[in-house]
């Protein structure tokens, strides 16, 4: 079950927003991102559950992780530059350098 999105913005942490202005600054700028694609969450109800965890994975990690949520405007570009086709994705960079990705909800 998903939580709606409107109520997990009043209870959990916002993470940046990255689009092409400043997506490469992000991730050269910390040694280890985690990247979230979440499409559309009305057709990906997943991403809200995602939405939900992530924040909690960032809790674990402190400082030796950083997030962040990929804007739909540069999504698709960078979907295809990482080689995922499931949503929600989260892509694992580590100095820029692409470690994996793990889709929808496992």
């Amino acid at each position: 079950m998903s939580i709606p999105s409107q109520d997990i913005s009043s209870t959990r942490p916002r993470l940046p927003l990255l689009d092409a202005d400043n997506y490469d600054n992000f991730v050269y700028s910390h040694d280890t991102v985690v990247l979230f694609f979440r499409n559309d969450p009305q057709h990906f109800p997943e991403s809200q559950d995602v939405q939900v965890i992530l924040p909690e994975l960032l809790k674990v990690f402190g400082s030796q992780l950083q997030g962040a949520v990929i804007d739909r405007s540069i999504e698709r570009e960078l979907q295809a530059r990482f080689h995922f086709s499931a949503w929600p994705a989260l892509v694992f960079l580590r100095r820029g350098e692409y470690l994996g990705v793990i889709t929808g909800i496992k």
